[in-house]
C-alpha cells in the first residue's frame, strides 16, 4: 500500500493486489484495514471502471489495484 496525494490535496491510498494468488478481495481487505472499514473507492482496475483518469490514472500501470480515500468523521 502506498500513500498518495490526491488532486484535491487530500491523502489517498494506492492498494496493489496483483501479486501471485491475490485477488481484488485482497485489495478490499487492505482498504478495510487501512481505513477502519470506511473508505471511498476512487478507481479500480476492475472492468466496470473503464478508462482511468485524474487520481486513478496511475492504475493503468497495474494489473490489479485500487485507489481509495479513507473517510473521516468530518465527511459525514
Amino acid at each position: 500500500m502506498n500513500e498518495l496525494s490526491l488532486a484535491e490535496g487530500e491523502g489517498g491510498q494506492l492498494i496493489d493486489c496483483g501479486g501471485f494468488r491475490q485477488s481484488m478481495n485482497d485489495c478490499i481487505a487492505a482498504a478495510n484495514a487501512a481505513c477502519d472499514g470506511d473508505y471511498e473507492v476512487l478507481g479500480s482496475t476492475g472492468r466496470e471502471w473503464g478508462d482511468h483518469s485524474g487520481d486513478a490514472a496511475l492504475l493503468n500501470a497495474y494489473d490489479q489495484a485500487m485507489v481509495v480515500r479513507c473517510r473521516s468523521a468530518q465527511d459525514d
